[in-house]
């Protein structure tokens, strides 16, 4: 009876080490998931995607559009941000006249504008600028899509990056979610600042709060934010700026928008704010 006993348990024995041992054939170590985790990313990042597009003046000769790292700024714009892409679509394809209107050229040099519905901006990039974004976006794509909501980030949102070549010109593009943009067109912002964090040389020469942007020193109010709010918008901003410092960028600031509720009162609201570079 002990001999059969003893012979059960080691069958017993043998037949668990045989299920561990199909278990770990079937799921690879953390490790090497981890592994091909960042391969598949990287190679997702790479990717391009380029479409020729014809004129419409001749029928011979075409533009050459590229799209890139089509995959992960769509992960990014429809599971992070949590807009579809007939959302995109919708925003991208408005009204071209009005576009004009807001088409302008900022101090880098770079020229930018704003969607018919104000919610992207498309901004040109250097060559040097947009390869120091596509070298960012595997560390932007990990830091967004770990954030429990990304919409408390203040961080720019990129939806896109994407080149034309015409004329034997390439142009690169991002385009960006306008962090002001509050979803109703009738709310607008009436002061706008650009906080460094510096008093040097932030005055603005504007003196019109509602036709430019202020800097710093132009901020003579005080602001009151809920202890709560401000206590998540502090932690959060303290893991945005960990996240520039970790990409090796300096040069940012806090844009900061003010929406008067009640004007003839004198109350002010802040209605939204980002981090941009």
């Amino acid at each position: 009876s002990s001999r059969s006993t003893h012979r059960r348990q080691q069958q017993e024995q043998e037949e668990r080490e045989r299920e561990r041992e199909q278990e770990q054939q079937a799921t690879p170590p953390q490790s090497t998931r981890y592994r091909s985790s960042r391969r598949a990313q990287a190679a997702m990042v790479t990717e391009v995607m380029e479409v020729q597009l014809p004129r419409t003046d001749s029928g011979t000769d075409v533009f050459d559009f590229f799209c890139y790292a089509p995959g992960v700024f769509a992960h990014l714009r429809n599971k992070t941000f949590g807009v579809t892409e007939d959302e995109f679509m919708e925003s991208m394809q408005g009204d071209v006249e009005s576009m004009k209107e807001h088409f302008s050229e900022g101090r880098s040099g770079s020229f930018f504008f704003f969607t018919d519905d104000r919610r992207y901006i498309v901004k040109t990039l250097s060559a040097v600028e947009h390869q120091v974004l596509m070298d960012m976006l595997p560390s932007y794509f990990r830091f967004f899509t770990r954030l429990q909501d990304a919409r408390n980030s203040l961080l720019t949102r990129f939806f896109g990056c994407y080149s034309i070549s015409m004329y034997n010109h390439t142009q690169n593009f991002v385009v960006m979610e306008n962090c002001l943009w509050v979803g109703d067109p009738n709310i607008t912002m009436h002061e706008r600042y650009d906080l460094k964090g510096s008093w040097i040389d932030r005055h603005s020469d504007n003196p019109d709060p509602s036709k430019g942007v202020l800097k710093d020193l132009d901020l003579n109010q005080v602001i009151r934010i809920a202890p709560q709010s401000s206590a998540r918008m502090l932690e959060q901003t303290l893991r945005d700026v960990a996240f520039l410092c970790s990409q090796n960028i300096m040069d940012y600031s806090l844009l900061l928008g003010i929406h008067r509720c009640v004007e003839a009162r004198g109350t002010r609201r802040i209605h939204c704010s980002g981090l941009a570079q």
